[in-house]
């Protein structure tokens, strides 16, 4: 059963020796921002300490399907709450745009911003909460942008937006960061250890369903349509 916010803050109170001054610290409760601080940096983060291999986090891969673009104007907001864009698919003309590599690359387009010179876009970048294109879109064009969410914080009984796998590595991980801002550093270092023991048996399970399309040459559908 997933851990809701309230079994969180129970469990790491224990863990703390039912400690009630931490969850009123000048009207502050540490508990609760532990908890949601680790949650964010497990979820927000690549990699972890010595762990060599890559986070991966499939109930956190969202689509914005709202988007569309405006003739003349050559960006698109970015969906709120995104840590980061993977793909833009112009929906209307069928296609996936492609993706500069640099914003650098980007602004050395001399008709980035000319509207004598547009068309439909076929490249994208992405620079703070705008999605700016290439060619300056020459009509609406519906768009789905495909990205990467950094949930909520937990409130009340809500449970993670990641697999009930995360509780545990959540709970160790909060249990080190307020062992740290307590200077309880020998206990902090057996959390870390903790974490990574935890964190070693379930890393990369969530990914093992591309495995089986790397088995075979052909390439995905994604990459079927872009052109």
């Amino acid at each position: 059963m997933a851990y809701g916010f309230d079994d969180f803050k129970t469990l790491l109170k224990i863990r703390f020796f039912r400690r009630d001054d931490l969850s009123s610290v000048d009207d502050v409760n540490l508990y609760e921002i532990v908890i949601n601080k680790a949650y964010k940096e497990i979820v927000t983060k690549n990699r972890f300490w010595e762990l060599k291999h890559k986070f991966t986090f499939p109930t956190l891969d969202a689509v914005d399907t709202t988007q569309s673009t405006t003739d003349g104007v050559n960006y698109v907001t970015a969906p709120t709450g995104l840590l980061l864009v993977q793909e833009v698919y112009d929906s209307t003309n069928d296609r996936w745009l492609n993706k500069f590599m640099s914003l650098r690359e980007f602004t050395k387009r001399t008709n980035r911003s000319d509207t004598s010179a547009e068309g439909k876009p076929t490249m994208w970048i992405r620079s703070g909460t705008k999605i700016y294109m290439n060619p300056t879109p020459d009509a609406a064009y519906d768009l789905e942008i495909y990205y990467r969410d950094i949930p909520d914080d937990m409130t009340g009984t809500s449970t993670t937006a990641v697999s009930e796998i995360w509780d545990e590595p959540i709970l160790e991980l909060a249990a080190y960061k307020l062992h740290r801002w307590l200077g309880e550093y020998e206990k902090s270092k057996e959390c870390k250890e903790a974490f990574i023991e935890i964190v070693e048996g379930i890393i990369g399970i969530e990914s093992q369903e591309k495995e089986g399309a790397n088995r075979f040459l052909h390439p995905s559908v994604m990459y079927k349509k872009r052109y």
